[in-house]
């Protein structure tokens, strides 16, 4: 990997700019469906270097060339400050960052979704055109939504991501957010958001936490919804209509993701995962 220092700042061979046609492609469903134009993963390590993709390079150039880091939300110096969670822009909209990524840009009413892990923080940025307005009731019940998307770009993105270039930039304090009350929107439908849901094809799901770059298939996570809950393989066998050897191999491969022998060690390790939270967002 390369490394870009806050004192050059040049983009121009950076794979932020090579890697926007793969991101664009990827971030399809959220512009058709949702409107969503505009979308930024940030992984930022805790030794303060990061990885940028983005569908946007003209912001993420500005935003590097201009220094705006110094003055943006999520820059705090440690990262243990955000919990895994969410926050609205509405919530941040009195930054000098969003202002001109609003008149410059047209980029708006926004979500970012925070998912730490032991070594590294992943931000997930999605806005909007100006022009739909959306507020808080819209992005808290398209949350679900966008979390599936993100399990769907891990998925996709992986090999880009593996192949990121690393940026760096100078250490610096966060401001504090300020707080905004939101106007209010009528809520999406729920046809709108299975139709979102029916457009992603996930094949694979992050177990997250320092599991985080191992993965369930479907079928493993559903076995594995089963195991947490104290059934045997048999007994899931008869469950999903599968065989008992089908079903052994399953358990066996998420024995070995999970580093365990016996299935009580898999069913623990399962349980603190929080695996019913992922299932969630799995088509049967």
């Amino acid at each position: 990997m390369n490394t870009s220092t806050g004192q050059t700042l040049d983009l121009q061979h950076h794979s932020i700019l090579a890697s926007i046609p793969a991101v664009t492609e990827i971030c399809h469903p959220l512009l058709n469906y949702y409107k969503i134009n505009y979308f930024n993963h940030i992984r930022q390590f805790n030794d303060k270097t990061r990885i940028c993709l983005t569908n946007n390079g003209d912001w993420v150039q500005y935003f590097c060339k201009n220094r705006l880091y110094l003055d943006a939300p999520f820059e705090e110096d440690k990262l243990e400050t955000y919990p895994k969670g969410y926050i609205l822009w509405e919530l941040l909209k009195d930054t000098s960052v969003f202002a001109q990524a609003h008149q410059l840009f047209n980029i708006d009413h926004g979500i970012t979704v925070i998912e730490p892990s032991d070594e590294f923080t992943d931000f997930y940025h999605f806005g909007m055109p100006s022009s739909q307005k959306k507020s808080y009731e819209f992005y808290l019940s398209a949350l679900p939504s966008l979390q599936t998307f993100i399990l769907y770009y891990k998925e996709k993105a992986a090999k880009v991501i593996a192949n990121a270039d690393l940026l760096h930039f100078p250490e610096f304090d966060g401001p504090e957010p300020k707080i905004k009350v939101p106007e209010t929107e009528p809520l999406l439908s729920k046809q709108q958001e299975q139709a979102f849901l029916n457009s992603l094809n996930i094949k694979r799901f992050p177990l997250g936490g320092k599991y985080n770059n191992q993965y369930l298939t479907s079928r493993e996570l559903h076995i594995a919804r089963w195991l947490v809950e104290g059934k045997s393989a048999s007994e899931i066998a008869m469950i999903l209509g599968i065989s008992q050897h089908t079903t052994n191999t399953h358990v066996n491969h998420i024995k070995e993701k999970l580093g365990c022998v016996k299935l009580t060690q898999v069913a623990y390790k399962l349980a603190g995962l929080n695996i019913s939270k992922v299932l969630e967002q799995v088509r049967d």
